[in-house]
C-alpha cells in the first residue's frame, strides 16, 4: 500500500483525498516510514521514478491487444473461418486396440465429459493425479536416464486412446461453388479423423498444422458429426518424433484450435502441407539501403470442372499499410491443376529493415479473381533483413553489422494445463521474455510453436532458432521426419525473426538437411549436437551456439542457505536463488557459460515438466531451470539478467534478510541494478553509496548492515532519472490477497483464468516465505483445475507427487464449465482472513458464425473414470506392495485430517499386514486418502483408493 501512496502523491500531491483516506488506514509505525520516504522523494533535481516491481503475469511494457491475433490472420473474405474449440466431447480408453466403433455418428456420447479446445488428457483435470504436470512422465520402464528418470512409471495414460467428438451444422448450406476445409493447428501426436462415418486420414507429428478437405463428406443440410482419435504413445509403430519426453513433457490431446475454412473452387491453397504447396514464398535476391527486389511464388488451385482463366493481383504494403507496388497476371489454368504464379517486384525504394530494435514489417495481399470475381483473399507478411555467421569471430551478423545474442529457451507448457494453454499464457510469456528481460533471440524448444507465438516474434522483434523434434538417440521414420520438416519450413517461410532451421538435438538420427535447403536456402541450418543422419547442408552448429547455457536446477522459494544450504558444484542437482545468482557470475560456475557470455541462449526462462528426476530436487518430473518458476513468479537470476541487459533504469533488492527474525544481526545486502550509482537508507538514513558495472555484473553488495524494523530503500541513479525500490518489513501474517488474470470471461470450457494468491500483513505489505496450508474453493459455473487443498513442498526431495507451493506467490486455475453466471473463488489459511475474488462468465457474440454450435450441458456427464480392469492387469504384474480393494469407504463429515488419517492408517495395517514395517509408505499412502476424503466428502470409492494405492505400488518398484 505505501507503493500505492508514494506513486498517487507523485501524481496528484499530497492534498488529494483519496490519498488522505488511504493514510488514515495506517498503523503509526508505517505513517513515519511513508514520512521518510516522502523526504527522499523531495530530495534533488532529477526527475524521480518510484518504482513499483510488477506482478510476473504483467511483466513488460506492451499490452495484448485483438490486433495481435487479427492483423496478421492470412484469411480475408470471401473466404469464411470459423473456430470451433468449444462444445466437445472426450474420453479416454487404455487399450492399445483401435475401436472404430467408437468412431460411428450415432455412438452416444452423452455421459463422456464436455471440452474445449486447448485440451490434453495429461493433467490434474483428467487423470486426478496430484503433479503439477504429468506424474507418471515416462510410458515404459527403459528410459534414456535410467531409474531415475522414470523406470517402473504407470503407461496408463500413455499406451491408449483419446477419442475426441463435436457436433456442428451450417446456418445456410455451403453452395455448389464452395470448398469446406477443417484444419487443425496441433494434435499430440498421432491422429485419425472422422466425419459423419468417413474415413478422412491420419496425421502425424503434434507441432505441425494440417487439414482435411471435407466438401464430399458434409451433410450441408443435417448435423455433422467429427471424431478425431489421438494417441501419444511415445514408443509408437510409427517412430514419430519425439519418442522420449527427457526435458519437457508432451501431453497428449488436441492442444491447438480447430477451424472451418469456407472457400470458392478457386483458391490459394493451404500453406504448411507436406503433400503439395500452398500460400506464398516470398524471397528477397538483391537487398540494400536504398532499394530491394522481392521475388513471390503464389499457389492457386482450380477445384472447377473446365478450365479457368485467372487473375492474379499482389500488392505490396509498406509497414503502414500503404501500397508500395501492384502486379497482375493472367493465366489459363486446367481443372485440378495448383498453378505456381511467380512474380517479380524491383526497386522497393528505401527499405526498413526488420531487425529486435526495429521490427518493420511488410506484407503481400494476394487477390484472387475468376471471371473479373473476387475468388479469395489471402496475406503473408515478411522483413527485410539479412543475417550471416561469422565463422572466424563466431558471432552473428544482423544487417550487415554484428549483434550480440542474448536469448532464452520457452516451452509451451504451463501447471495442470500442460501444453493446452490459452494464447494469454502464450502473449504473457513471450512480452515478458522480450520486454520484461530484453531477450533478441529464443529457441522456442525443440518444435515450431503455434502462429500466434511465432506472429509475435515477428511482430515484436525476436531471433529465432525453429526446432525440430528428433531428441536423443532414437530410430525416428524417415518419411515422418521429412513430412514434419517439410510441413513446418512450408508454413514458417516467410517470417522475417527465424534466422536458424534446426535438424534435431542430441541425437544421432537427425533430420536430412537436404528437405530444409529444398525448401528453404535463404537461412542457416543448426544441428545441436546431431551425431548423425543430417546431410550436407549443415553450417552450424553447438560449437558456433550452443542453444542451452547457464544451466543450473534452483528452487524459486529457496531464497538463501539458511532455507536450503546446499550448494552443487553440479548445475544438474538442486540448490537456492543465491548460488543460482552467484554461479551464473562464475566462469565456469553454471554448466556452459557465464551471464556475460557471446552468443548466449540461457535454458531457460520458465520452469516446466520434465522426464527427469534432478538430485534434492522437491519434486520428481519438474525442471526448475528457469528465470522464472511454474508459476511465472521470478527468482533472483531474472534481476541479475535484468541489470545485465534491460535498457530501462532498474534497481532490485534480495529481500530475504528484511524479515523481523533478523532484526539486530547484520547482513550483506545484495542489489542488482544497471544504473551508474545506487545509495542505500535504511529508514530514511543514508548509508552506503556504491558504482554498479559490467566488472561487477551489475551487483552490488552492501556490507553488514544491521536489520531494523521499517524499512529499506535504494536510490539508483542514471542520466537524468532517479529509481527507487523500497522494502518495507513485514509484520505477522494476517490476511490472503488475490489477484485474477480475468474480471470478466465468456462462458465457454476454454475460458481459464489464473488466481494467484499472496499473504500480507495488517497494513497491507507483502510476507516473504509464507507456506502454510492453502485451501481453494469455487462456488459458480467453472471448476478448479489442481487440488483443492494444498501443503508446501519446500522441504520435500523427490517426492512422487505435489502442488510445486513452495511459497506464496502461487497460483492456480479456474476453467468456466460451459455456463454463464459469477464466480466466486475463496482461498483460506488457518487463522488468516481469507479472500476472495469474483469472475462473471457473460455472453458475447463469439461465438456466432456460418456454423451452428449445439451448446453441451453437464447433467448426466461424468470424468473420465480409471478403468478397474487395468488396474487388475497391473496388480498381477506387481506381486507386492499394498493390496486393491473392491470395496468404497464412506466416513463421517466434520472429521478432521488427523481423524482420517489414524483411520486408513489402521485399515492398512491391518488389510496389508506383510507391510507393517514399512510405515513411511503406509504413512504416505495413509496421507493420500486423508486428503481425499476431506475434499469428497468422507467419501473414497474403490477405483480412487486403487488408484492411489497403484502409485505407491509402482514408485516401490521403481525403489525396490
Amino acid at each position: 500500500m505505501l507503493t500505492s501512496i508514494l506513486l498517487s502523491v507523485q501524481q496528484n500531491g499530497i492534498g488529494n483525498s483519496k490519498i488522505m483516506n488511504m493514510v488514515k488506514s495506517l498503523s503509526l509505525a508505517h505513517i513515519v516510514i511513508l514520512l521518510s520516504l516522502l523526504l527522499m522523494s523531495c530530495s534533488g533535481n532529477d526527475k524521480l521514478i518510484i518504482q513499483e516491481l510488477k506482478p510476473w503475469h504483467s511483466a513488460g511494457d506492451k499490452t495484448f491487444t485483438e490486433e495481435y491475433t487479427t492483423r496478421f490472420m492470412s484469411s480475408l473474405p470471401p473466404r469464411q473461418v470459423q473456430k470451433i474449440n468449444r462444445n466437445w466431447t472426450f474420453n479416454y480408453f487404455p487399450i492399445e486396440q483401435f475401436e472404430v466403433s467408437l468412431s460411428e455418428s450415432d455412438f452416444d456420447d452423452s455421459k463422456w465429459p464436455a471440452v474445449a479446445i486447448p485440451h490434453s488428457w495429461h493433467n490434474y483435470e483428467t487423470t486426478h493425479q496430484e503433479h503439477p504436470f504429468i506424474l507418471n512422465a515416462s510410458e515404459t520402464r527403459k528410459t534414456y536416464f535410467g531409474e531415475e528418470a522414470g523406470m517402473g512409471d504407470v503407461s496408463y495414460w500413455w499406451r491408449g486412446w483419446g477419442w475426441y467428438r463435436k457436433k456442428f451444422s451450417f446456418q445456410k448450406p455451403p453452395i455448389s461453388t464452395k470448398r469446406v476445409f477443417i484444419e487443425f493447428e496441433g494434435v499430440m501426436k498421432y491422429c485419425r479423423v472422422y466425419l459423419n462415418n468417413k474415413y478422412l486420414g491420419e496425421h502425424k507429428g503434434g507441432f505441425n498444422a494440417f487439414y482435411f478437405d471435407i466438401t464430399d463428406y458434409i451433410l450441408p443440410n443435417k448435423e455433422n458429426v467429427l471424431v478425431v482419435a489421438v494417441r501419444n504413445k511415445l514408443n509408437d509403430e510409427f517412430h514419430i518424433p519425439p519418442m522420449y519426453s527427457g526435458n519437457q513433457t508432451h501431453s497428449g490431446g488436441i492442444f491447438r484450435d480447430v477451424r472451418i475454412v469456407i472457400k470458392n473452387d478457386v483458391y490459394i491453397p493451404f500453406q504448411g502441407s507436406a503433400e503439395h504447396e500452398g500460400g506464398l514464398l516470398i524471397t528477397i535476391p538483391k537487398l540494400s539501403k536504398e532499394k530491394a527486389d522481392v521475388f513471390v511464388k503464389t499457389w492457386v488451385k482450380n477445384d472447377k470442372s473446365d478450365i479457368q482463366e485467372i487473375i492474379l493481383k499482389n500488392t505490396m504494403l509498406d509497414t503502414d499499410g500503404k501500397i508500395l507496388l501492384e502486379k497482375e497476371v493472367s493465366v489459363k489454368v486446367q481443372p485440378g491443376e495448383n498453378h505456381c504464379f511467380q512474380q517479380m517486384f524491383t526497386y522497393v525504394r528505401n527499405p526498413k529493415l526488420w531487425s529486435p530494435e526495429d521490427p518493420n514489417l511488410y506484407k503481400v495481399s494476394s487477390e484472387v479473381f475468376v471471371n473479373n470475381k473476387l475468388s479469395d483473399h489471402y496475406e503473408s507478411t515478411f522483413g527485410f533483413r539479412t543475417f550471416a555467421w561469422d565463422y572466424e569471430k563466431n558471432i552473428g551478423i544482423l544487417n550487415g553489422k554484428p549483434i550480440h545474442i542474448h536469448g532464452t529457451n520457452r516451452t509451451q507448457c504451463f501447471p495442470w494445463l500442460n501444453n493446452a494453454i490459452p494464447e494469454w499464457i502464450d502473449v504473457m510469456d513471450i512480452r515478458d521474455i522480450k520486454f520484461g528481460q530484453a531477450h533478441n533471440f529464443i529457441r522456442p524448444n525443440i518444435h515450431p510453436n503455434n502462429p500466434l507465438i511465432h506472429d509475435l516474434f515477428d511482430q515484436w522483434g525476436m531471433l529465432v532458432n525453429m526446432g525440430a523434434p528428433m531428441i536423443k538417440d532414437i530410430d525416428f521414420d524417415e518419411a515422418v521426419q521429412e513430412q514434419m520438416i517439410r510441413e513446418a519450413v512450408r508454413r514458417n517461410r516467410n517470417r522475417p525473426s527465424i534466422v536458424f532451421y534446426s535438424t534435431g538435438n542430441e541425437t544421432n538420427d537427425g533430420a536430412n538437411s537436404k528437405w530444409i535447403y529444398e525448401e528453404d536456402s535463404t537461412r542457416i541450418i543448426h544441428g545441436r549436437w546431431v551425431r548423425n543422419g543430417q546431410g550436407d547442408f549443415v553450417t552450424h552448429d553447438h560449437t558456433n551456439m550452443d542453444m542451452e547455457n547457464l544451466l543450473r536446477v534452483t528452487v524459486r522459494g529457496w531464497t538463501h542457505d539458511e532455507i536450503y544450504s546446499e550448494n552443487p558444484k553440479n548445475g544438474q542437482h538442486a540448490g537456492n536463488e543465491e548460488w543460482q545468482h552467484k554461479m551464473a557470475r562464475v566462469e565456469g560456475g553454471s554448466q556452459r557459460g557465464r551471464i556475460d557470455m557471446p552468443n548466449g541462449n540461457m535454458w531457460m526462462y520458465c520452469d516446466d515438466g520434465a522426464d527427469r528426476v534432478y538430485k534434492n530436487c522437491p519434486l520428481k518430473k519438474v525442471n526448475p531451470k528457469g528465470w522464472v518458476d511454474v508459476y511465472r513468479v521470478p527468482k533472483y537470476i531474472y534481476f541479475l539478467w535484468q541489470a545485465n541487459y534491460c535498457e530501462k533504469p532498474m534497481v532490485f533488492i534480495h529481500p530475504h534478510f528484511w524479515q523481523q527474525k533478523y532484526i539486530g544481526q547484520e547482513k550483506d545486502i545484495v542489489v542488482d541494478s544497471n544504473c551508474d550509482e545506487v545509495q542505500l537508507f535504511v529508514n530514511g538514513k543514508k548509508k552506503d553509496k556504491l558504482f554498479p558495472s559490467k566488472e561487477n555484473f551489475f551487483t552490488i553488495v552492501f556490507k553488514r548492515i544491521t536489520v531494523e524494523q521499517g524499512n529499506i530503500t535504494v536510490v539508483a541513479k542514471k542520466g537524468g532519472e532517479t529509481i527507487k525500490h523500497t522494502l518495507i518489513m513485514a509484520g505477522k501474517p494476517m490476511k490472503i490477497r488475490l489477484h485474477s488474470s480475468h474480471e470478466t470471461i465468456e462462458p465457454g470450457r476454454d475460458a481459464v483464468v489464473m488466481i494467484t494468491v499472496d499473504v500480507i500483513d495488517e497494513a497491507g505489505t507483502q510476507v516473504q516465505a509464507f507456506n502454510k496450508d492453502l485451501v481453494w474453493s469455487v462456488k459458480g459455473p467453472a471448476k478448479l483445475l489442481a487440488p483443492e487443498i494444498w501443503q508446501t513442498d519446500i522441504n520435500k526431495n523427490s517426492e512422487q507427487s505435489g502442488v510445486w507451493y513452495m511459497a506464496t506467490p502461487v497460483s492456480n486455475f479456474i476453467r468456466s464449465i460451459g455456463e454463464p453466471g459469477k464466480i466466486v473463488v475463496k482461498v483460506s489459511s488457518g487463522n488468516l482472513n481469507p479472500a476472495q475474488v469474483e469472475i462473471i462468465a457473460e455472453e458475447t457474440q463469439s461465438e456466432k458464425g456460418f456454423l451452428i454450435n449445439p451448446r453441451l450441458n453437464n447433467k448426466g456427464r461424468k470424468d473420465v473414470a480409471w478403468k478397474a480392469a487395468f488396474i487388475s492387469k497391473v496388480e498381477k504384474e506387481n506381486k507386492g506392495g499394498f493390496k486393491y480393494i473392491n470395496r468404497d469407504f464412506k466416513l463421517e463429515t466434520q472429521k478432521d485430517f488427523s481423524y482420517y488419517k489414524q483411520f486408513f492408517t489402521d485399515v492398512l495395517v491391518k488389510e496389508n499386514p506383510h507391510m507393517k514395517n514399512e510405515k513411511l509408505l503406509v504413512d504416505e499412502l495413509a496421507t493420500k486418502f486423508a486428503n481425499h476424503v476431506m475434499k469428497n466428502n468422507g467419501i473414497l470409492v474403490a477405483d480412487d483408493f486403487n488408484f492411489l494405492v497403484l502409485q505407491i505400488n509402482q514408485e516401490e518398484v521403481k525403489s525396490g
